[in-house]
């Protein structure tokens, strides 16, 4: 999945949830702002190791991605 088809997704998961409102992605340059509701996304950068760790499960060896949230609870 690309970062333009993650972005894509993430408008139509946010449109299911809030029917009815605008969703639109904040910082967006010469863009007029539409009217009420409106709901505004806003993602951060993604940094990732080029070498992720790689552990063996059950004799097969697992390349993994740790993730980091800074979700309240």
């Amino acid at each position: 999945m690309t970062l333009a088809e993650l972005k894509k997704l993430l408008v139509q998961l946010t449109q299911t949830y809030f029917a009815g409102a605008t969703v639109t992605y904040a910082k967006q340059s010469f863009v007029a702002k539409p009217g009420s509701p409106l709901v505004t996304l806003t993602t951060g950068s993604v940094n990732r190791s080029r070498n992720p760790p790689v552990k063996i499960i059950e004799g097969i060896p697992v390349a993994f991605l740790s993730c980091i949230c800074s979700c309240a609870d």
